[in-house]
């Protein structure tokens, strides 16, 4: 992930993340960092999202994401933190 990003840090979608069929995190939402790791990482979003309450109402990628090629760097930008 190119993204160094840390718990705690603050970020804001810059492109729609969809989570068929549970929920779309719409652009410009803002979310912190609650985990992270090597091919994790789980934004809890400030906004609530319906849809996400089985994940907390965060938006989560994956190894499964990042091996796709659809990993957080496509989704955030950095804001704070």
């Amino acid at each position: 992930m190119s993204l160094k990003l840390k718990v705690g840090d603050r970020v804001v979608l810059k492109k729609e993340v969809e989570r068929f069929d549970n929920f779309i995190a719409p652009v410009g939402w803002m979310g912190i960092v609650v985990e992270t790791g090597s091919d994790y990482l789980s934004v809890w979003m400030e906004r609530r999202l319906f849809g996400a309450e089985d994940w907390n109402n965060c938006v989560i990628w994956t190894k499964a994401d990042y091996s796709h090629n659809d990993g957080p760097e496509n989704y955030l930008s950095h804001v704070g933190g």
